[in-house]
């Protein structure tokens, strides 16, 4: 259990981070764009923001997928004996 746990907790950081990433990039980079020609809009704010939304959602995701792995995994190395 405690793999299985280190597992989950490790795939919910990195699914999150590769989700919340690029909205975090391009909503930074906009800002600058913006800030250059002194036009501040709530453009990058909002991409930010859907990016902190969405970024549990994405961990969620890789969690699903990591244990599914295990469970296969599991199943083929029990299947074998």
């Amino acid at each position: 259990m405690g793999k299985t746990l280190l597992l989950s907790l490790i795939s919910f950081i990195v699914g999150a981070v590769v989700t919340a990433a690029p909205f975090l990039s391009i909503g930074y980079f906009a800002h600058l764009e913006e800030a250059a020609r002194e036009q501040e809009t709530m453009g990058p704010g909002i991409t930010t923001a859907f990016g902190l939304l969405a970024s549990p959602v994405g961990g969620i995701v890789a969690v699903a997928i990591a244990l599914l792995f295990v469970r296969r995994k599991n199943a083929n190395v029990e299947s074998s004996r």
